[in-house]
């Protein structure tokens, strides 16, 4: 994977030169590192508030000969129930989902946890999937469930960051 890195701030832009997949600058407190992606491209990010926990956002290049959503693979739905499905099997519930948007990339995204508890110290899930004509970015990200709220926010400032080959 080759990365070209902006200059100056630790959180500044982020892109993988062969899929176009990248981070755009984020505020200086956040900090981002290449993630190693097999057929794609990654990126690591933590956030500016305390106890933040981590995301990381991936890029899964599609073959151009599948057919289905923007001209490529699953429909946006079909992957929200496989990543339903998932969820349900290691014991997690599914929190509100909404359909967003990011350019020219329909996608959309939802909130996770255990079904059975919720103790503070438990993990508490945020997940975007986005799909194009080139393939799917994923953004997943987490911290505990005393912190979610607070960090929230940063998730989002994630997300909205996010350049998603077209």
């Amino acid at each position: 994977m080759s990365v070209l890195l902006a200059s100056s701030a630790a959180a500044g832009a982020r892109k993988d030169k062969s899929t176009g997949f990248g981070l755009a600058p984020l505020p200086e407190a956040f900090r981002v590192k290449p993630y190693p992606q097999p057929d794609g491209a990654g990126f690591s990010s933590t956030g500016r508030t305390e106890g933040f926990g981590s995301c990381l956002a991936t890029f899964i290049r599609r073959p151009p000969a599948q057919s289905g959503a923007a001209g490529g693979g699953r429909p946006i739905h079909a992957s929200l129930i496989e990543a339903a499905h998932t969820a349900l099997q290691s014991g997690y519930r599914m929190g509100e989902v909404r359909d967003i948007q990011q350019g020219d990339a329909a996608g959309i995204t939802f909130t996770f946890g255990w079904i059975h508890r919720s103790a503070p110290d438990d993990p508490r899930f945020m997940w975007a999937l986005f799909e194009t004509a080139r393939g799917r970015a994923t953004l997943r990200c987490y911290t505990s469930v005393a912190r979610f709220d607070q960090t929230r926010p940063d998730f989002e400032t994630i997300m909205r960051a996010l350049i998603i080959p077209k």
